[in-house]
């Protein structure tokens, strides 16, 4: 999907109900930065690619998309902090993206003090926007915490989830929402507080809702990528996990589901040491 001389990493994809909508971390400029660009139902570029962040020096990252039936939800990690504007510590934004990709608005999600760093960020709909992602006070330890904001990005609660280090995903099947961090996933109870974790492993990348609980993206041990389907507790469903990109190579996927089907996207260094965006269809079957 990518070709151009520097990175590309990191991709992060949404399904629309008409088309897709992937964004990722590219190094084109000279650094880091988030770019969009949508593909229609069979996969193919419609219009170019969106560059959503001038970040010289600020080092953006770790983009996470969403779709909310109306507009896009994107939420991404920067150094230095993008919404406090203090030099040397990470941050997050949250923004609301039009259906083309143009920016309508972005704050700093969660109600922790501008002291606190944020990193490791992903953003998921369930009727607001909820943010998941690292904190790290200085001389505490690391934690895994969720915040809301309305549809507008007003800023309504937050949450402790764990006291953990890594990178965290939430998705929502049914009415649940799920949470994976490090190699647990859990439902999350009306007080956002994780309950029956279950261990889905490690090497996980992504995690999407769909009609028979959650999918998870996640390493198959030989560097390449693999679909596995759990119940809304963890516990895997009948049929073997599907392979979708043989190793070594295959790494930092991301998944969405359209109702019918998986959109997968993932950097691949096949055709390019540097890495380049892959993107592949699979049935809920879990067949390529």
């Amino acid at each position: 999907m990518t070709s151009f001389m520097g990175s590309s990493t990191e991709a992060t994809v949404a399904w629309t109900g008409s088309e897709w909508g992937i964004a990722w971390t590219d190094d084109r400029p000279g650094y880091s930065d988030i770019y969009f660009t949508r593909l229609d139902a069979g996969g193919d570029e419609v219009g170019f690619d969106l560059r959503l962040t001038r970040s010289a020096f600020a080092w953006a990252s770790r983009p996470t998309l969403v779709w909310n039936g109306n507009e896009f939800g994107l939420t991404w990690q920067s150094l230095p902090d993008w919404g406090a504007g203090r030099g040397g510590s990470r941050g997050v934004a949250l923004a609301r993206l039009s259906a083309t990709g143009d920016v309508i608005a972005a704050v700093r999600p969660g109600g922790d003090p501008g002291s606190d760093e944020l990193f490791l960020p992903h953003v998921t709909w369930a009727g607001e926007w909820w943010v998941s992602y690292e904190l790290w006070r200085g001389g505490g330890p690391l934690r895994v915490k969720v915040a809301r904001h309305d549809p507008a990005l007003a800023y309504l609660a937050h949450y402790d989830v764990a006291e953990s280090s890594g990178t965290s995903r939430l998705a929502v099947s049914n009415g649940v929402t799920g949470i994976v961090w490090q190699e647990q996933f859990a439902p999350l109870a009306a007080d956002r507080r994780p309950v029956r974790a279950a261990n889905v492993g490690v090497g996980w990348t992504a995690l999407v809702g769909y009609d028979a609980g959650f999918a998870i993206l996640a390493g198959d041990g030989a560097g390449g990528i693999e679909l596995r389907r759990v119940d809304r507790y963890g516990t895997a469903l009948a049929g073997p996990d599907a392979a979708i990109a043989a190793g070594p190579g295959a790494t930092r996927g991301t998944l969405a589901w359209t109702g019918s089907e998986f959109g997968v996207a993932w950097r691949d260094t096949r055709d390019s040491a540097a890495g380049d965006i892959y993107f592949a269809r699979v049935a809920q079957s879990g067949c390529p």
